[in-house]
């Protein structure tokens, strides 16, 4: 009797397992059927109206330290985007100083809920060799592998639809990054604005030597699961390389961009390329940060690939 009741439990268990896995089944299969017929470009051209949203996110290279904010590259490709068409372009700068690229692919879903850009440029990666901040893991094993699984599943439209149900049912909160503060020489801190009052992020960062493979590790995978996330949004994103030498973040880049067929604004080759028959000039200040003249070529040459990729 015992032996039957066992029996029977344990086919009532196989029943709903085998249950649950073929609906699971048949859900990823009429999400991507859906796809097909709901497939659509991921870039529009933007009309008078709404215009085209774009979200410049990294570091202090994206922030402009050093130099005023309308002499940063965000700055200077709005500009150059509005003087050569009559469409209404807006580059966000959404630069932190120091911040690494687990805080930005934490704080990547916000964004695009809030301000639905239509591109994303991301130049991120540097501040990874000693900052830790958001990797909240006991080791960097241990926060490989559970990337590595997200990663993974992101393949799934089922785990994406279950990602999108769990942020907005319960994760979404409303924030807006206020203006770039303009005083103390760019400070880098970002002004949160949420029910809870203004807050201010100093993104405190854990000044503990990172190994450099685990550095260059992490970054990858971050790297891949951002762009992850804003495919899911249909958001195109541009990655960028330094325009100052940093190795081997800038290898990490190229590599992932090329790996993922992500397009790729290399400023670090332009820079030297450059910077071979400049006799000298090498439009870096004493921070490792470009100068004015220095954004000024670097917003240039993001403006032409912009163009060159047929994104504007």
């Amino acid at each position: 009797m015992r032996l039957r009741l066992k029996k029977k439990r344990l086919y009532n268990l196989f029943l709903a397992i085998s249950s649950v896995i073929l609906f699971l089944i048949i859900l990823e299969f009429a999400l991507r059927l859906g796809s097909v017929f709901y497939a659509e470009d991921r870039v529009s051209k933007p009309d008078s109206k709404d215009g085209f949203i774009i979200l410049a996110i990294g570091d202090s290279h994206t922030y402009g330290l050093g130099v005023e904010k309308y002499e940063t590259y965000p700055s200077i490709v709005e500009g150059l985007l509005n003087r050569y068409s009559e469409n209404g372009y807006k580059v966000i700068n959404l630069a932190q100083a120091g911040i690494n690229s687990a805080k930005i692919k934490k704080s990547m879903q916000r964004y695009i809920d809030l301000y639905k850009p239509d591109l994303v440029l991301l130049m991120i990666g540097v501040n990874n060799g000693w900052n830790m901040d958001g990797v909240n893991f006991e080791s960097m094993q241990a926060h490989r592998l559970s990337t590595m699984l997200r990663n993974f599943l992101y393949n799934f439209r089922t785990y994406r639809l279950y990602r999108l149900m769990v942020h907005y049912l319960f994760g979404q909160e409303e924030l807006a990054v206020k203006t770039q503060p303009n005083l103390l020489g760019n400070t880098g801190y970002t002004m949160i604005e949420s029910p809870k009052g203004i807050l201010v992020d100093y993104s405190n960062p854990k000044d503990s030597p990172i190994d450099s493979d685990d550095a260059k590790q992490v970054l990858e995978q971050d790297l891949v699961e951002i762009n992850n996330i804003l495919e899911q949004n249909k958001v195109q994103l541009v990655m960028m390389t330094y325009p100052i030498p940093f190795d081997p973040t800038s290898d990490v880049i190229r590599k992932v961009a090329k790996k993922d067929s992500i397009l790729l604004v290399d400023n670090e080759r332009y820079f030297r390329k450059i910077t071979e028959t400049s006799k000298g000039e090498y439009y870096i200040d004493l921070s490792r940060h470009l100068d004015k003249k220095g954004y000024e070529i670097m917003s240039g040459f993001i403006y032409s690939k912009l163009v060159e990729y047929g994104l504007v």
